[in-house]
């Protein structure tokens, strides 16, 4: 098909299997917001991972705050709902 031809002579690193040279803007969206959304992932975990050693009580010998155990198994099932949500945003962007 020419599409693809002339999708794979444009976008090397995308081949278009259909006629339709949209594809190529829909792929290069989704590349955009699957690394925006990899991006935020990234800085969420560094968050809630500085989290884990306060819940565990390591700031508490020396007068430092600990985290109750239900809040941090509140705090981690709502981690997952936000990876979750953060995922489904993807198909918007297709």
């Amino acid at each position: 098909a020419a599409g693809a031809w002339l999708g794979w002579q444009a976008l090397p690193e995308v081949l278009l299997i259909a006629d339709d040279l949209r594809g190529g803007v829909t792929a290069l969206r989704l590349s955009r917001a699957t690394l925006r959304n990899l991006r935020q992932e990234l800085i969420r975990a560094f968050a809630c991972n500085a989290l884990i050693p306060v819940a565990a009580g390591a700031l508490y010998p020396i007068d430092g705050p600990m985290l109750s155990p239900i809040l941090a198994a509140g705090a981690m099932a709502l981690s997952s709902v936000f990876v979750l949500a953060n995922a489904l945003r993807l198909r918007r962007a297709g």
